[in-house]
């Protein structure tokens, strides 16, 4: 089901004014922005953000492990995943 529904996303938004071009600027990169910093203190917010909402759902769901879960790797992970 969800591939249904991301196929059907696509396909209104190719259709749409200006689809196409938005998929070929999410794909080119602007190597003159890489260099700046800002971007990476914006990049490192949106990680501890997203890190932040879930936070609950970590605290709850960790009280289910055993005392030798490797807690450092799981956070690692959702950092790596969740850089966009």
């Amino acid at each position: 089901m969800p591939y249904a529904v991301l196929t059907i996303f696509l396909s209104i938004g190719l259709t749409s004014n200006g689809g196409a071009e938005g998929i070929q600027e999410l794909f080119t990169a602007d190597w003159d922005k890489i260099a700046d910093p800002q971007l990476w203190v914006r990049a490192a917010s949106q990680i501890f953000f997203s890190l932040s909402v879930c936070y609950g759902g970590i605290i709850a769901f960790s009280s289910y492990n055993p005392r030798s879960h490797n807690f450092l790797r799981d956070s690692v992970i959702v950092a790596t995943v969740n850089r966009e």
